[in-house]
Formats: C-alpha cells, sequence, structure tokens
C-alpha cells in the first residue's frame, strides 16, 4: 500500500512537472539557482535536472532507457569528476561534461518524441479512417490535426536550430529549450488522444457493426429462403406423393 502511495505521488510530481513548457524549464531553472555552480559551471545542474526528468518519462512511458542517453550521462560523470582531479584542465573537462549533458538531453527529447508518435499512430490504426471522423461529430479529428501540427512545427523548428549551439550559454537554453517545447507539444497531442480514446473504440464497434448489418441482413435472406424453399419442397412432394396414390 505504502510502495502504491509513493508511486502515484512520484506520477503525479511527474505530471505536473510537465503540464506545460514553461513548467519544467522554470524548475530547472530553479534547481539550477540552489546548486553553488558559478559562470559556464551552471549549465551543469540546469541540463542535468532535464535529462534526468525526461530520462523517468521515457522510462515510466515506454519502460526502457536508451543506451546511448545512458552513455551520455555516463562520459558526462566521468568529465565531472575528472574536472575536480588536481591538476586538471577544469574548464576543458567541465565543457566537455556539458557537451555530454546536453547531448543526452537533444537524444532523450527526441526519443520521447519518436516514442509518443508512434503510440499514437498505433492507436490509430486500429479505427478506420472513415470511423475517426465521427467521433464527436468531426470535432475530435478537427482538434487532433490542430495538435498534431503544433507538435511536428515545433520539432522542424528545434531540429532547425539545434546546429547553432556555441559558446552563448542562454543561446544555448533556448535551443534545448526549443526541443522541450516540442516534447511539450507531442505530449499535449498524445494526451488529448488518450482522453478520447474510449470514444474512438466505441465508434470504432459502431462503425463495423455498421458495416456489417448488409452482410447479416443478407445472411438472414439467405437462410429464411432456404428454409421457406426446403418448406415448399417438402409440401410440393408430399402433396404429390398425395395425388399418385390416389391415381393409383
Amino acid at each position: 500500500m505504502k510502495r502504491d502511495t509513493c508511486c502515484e505521488a512520484a506520477k503525479a510530481e511527474l505530471d505536473n512537472l510537465f503540464r506545460s513548457a514553461d513548467s519544467i524549464i522554470e524548475c530547472a531553472k530553479q534547481y539550477c539557482q540552489r546548486s553553488h555552480f558559478q559562470n559556464e559551471d551552471r549549465e551543469i545542474p540546469y541540463y542535468y535536472y532535464l535529462l534526468k526528468s525526461l530520462v523517468a518519462q521515457h522510462e515510466a512511458r515506454f519502460g526502457t532507457v536508451s543506451i546511448q542517453v545512458f552513455n551520455e550521462h555516463r562520459m558526462a560523470l566521468d568529465h565531472f569528476i575528472r574536472a575536480n582531479e588536481i591538476d586538471a584542465d577544469h574548464k576543458e573537462q567541465v565543457k566537455s561534461a556539458i557537451g555530454h549533458l546536453r547531448r543526452g538531453v537533444l537524444d532523450v527529447t527526441k526519443l520521447n518524441c519518436e516514442g509518443l508518435r508512434a503510440m499514437i499512430f498505433k492507436r490509430h490504426r486500429v479505427v478506420p479512417p472513415k470511423a475517426l471522423g465521427l467521433i464527436s461529430n468531426g470535432e475530435y479529428i478537427k482538434k487532433f490535426t490542430e495538435k498534431q501540427v503544433i507538435a511536428e512545427n515545433e520539432l522542424v523548428n528545434a531540429r532547425t536550430n539545434d546546429g547553432k549551439i556555441g559558446s552563448n550559454i542562454d543561446k544555448n537554453e533556448d535551443i534545448i529549450n526549443n526541443y522541450i517545447r516540442a516534447y511539450i507539444a507531442h505530449l499535449d497531442w498524445y494526451n488529448y488522444q488518450s482522453e478520447n480514446l474510449g470514444n474512438a473504440l466505441f465508434i470504432r464497434a459502431r462503425y463495423y457493426l455498421a458495416a456489417g448489418w448488409p452482410f447479416l441482413i443478407a445472411l438472414a435472406v439467405a437462410i429464411i429462403g432456404s428454409i421457406v424453399s426446403d418448406t415448399a419442397r417438402r409440401v410440393f412432394s408430399e402433396g404429390w406423393n398425395s395425388v399418385l396414390s390416389i391415381i393409383k
């Protein structure tokens, strides 16, 4: 019981964290401000917070942790430890650690977007395209398409700008934040479908039932026709046999 309560609390915390792009970005900034990192080092807690939160989302939803994301996290930690060794080039080691954390955030965000997109279309494949237009009198597919366009545009915008990552910390954070917005847009798209999944499955069942009526009617007519035919043949046969018996 206690474990279930903890799981529910963790899920509620994650849901609250990802209720909007501004929400998680603000939480990452607060996490950064509570640390003792200064100057360019402050990118470390910012990207680390985003990375661990996005990995938690991916693991909770898909049950896996990408090896490429794990390696970026591992190498970031390795460089961070080296940065604090005696006679180490602290600045270069921190720069490398930040680079791995940043790539980890980019990778896991892209994987989350791709995973959500795949799940969305997998769900829709079980519902005939014509049936989708019947949900909520066409409002569902209209809003679904709007959210799809927003999510895809956000991801295109993020991918267009990720090559501009450089030495400007604030600009780097803005580029990473574009990916966060793309993920939140995909999450909003996915959640909208989830909220309407029951209606979609109901319409699917009703659609197939309606599509099956002509077949069922034809089958019923064939069965009734067969029964009537057999009855008529039997009556005719019995009557003919009676006539023959009289003649004889």
